[in-house]
């Protein structure tokens, strides 16, 4: 019994000790998640859209490859169930067919588009969030999606879409300049 007295007093001791070099409980701890094939891709999806505290999402998206991957179905249902939740999506995407067909109900849809110019092609999507990363890959023979949670990571790819989106001219212009270089 006193050897039990003895241990517990020790252990008592130690607790402020190990609390202290764990920096407590609400001590941020950056963490990733994996998430294979279609159905994984559709719960990062689900993550971004329902747990979003910030309601807006800034992303980098070739739009031909979600369409590809994904079906328009899908596609349908997110672009009525994200502005539902009142999730604002800007978006650099690849000028493709596509991606001009979404272009045209931007507003419908609470999203502001811009391009990268023809020329440029990914097939993934990369979307900053709150404190949160996503990095979707819609490679055919293995799709997959990754959360990166870590609030240096996920403000640095919001700076660098800002830059970006800075540096594009609005669709508007891309049309008005694409029509004169024909004429």
């Amino acid at each position: 019994q006193e050897k039990l007295v003895a241990d517990i007093e020790r252990t008592e001791e130690l607790v402020p000790t190990l609390e202290r070099l764990r920096g407590g409980e609400a001590r941020y701890r950056p963490n990733m998640q994996y998430f294979g094939g279609v159905d994984g891709i559709k719960q990062v999806y689900e993550d971004l859209i329902a747990n979003n505290k910030e309601k807006k999402v800034y992303g980098f998206t070739g739009i031909h490859a979600v369409y590809k991957l994904m079906g328009e179905e899908w596609i349908n249902h997110i672009l009525r169930y994200r502005p539902a939740m009142g999730v604002k999506w800007y978006a650099l995407a690849v000028d493709s067919p596509e991606s001009r067909n979404l272009y045209a109900n931007d507003e419908k849809h609470l999203r502001e588009t811009k391009f990268f110019p023809s020329d440029y092609n990914f097939e993934v999507e990369l979307a900053a969030y709150d404190d949160k990363v996503a990095a979707i890959s819609f490679a055919e023979d293995y799709p997959w999606a990754m959360i990166i949670n870590d609030k240096k990571i996920a403000e640095t790819i919001k700076e660098i879409f800002r830059y970006v989106h800075k540096t594009l001219p609005s669709p508007k212009n891309q049309v008005a300049d694409a029509t004169e270089s024909k004429a």
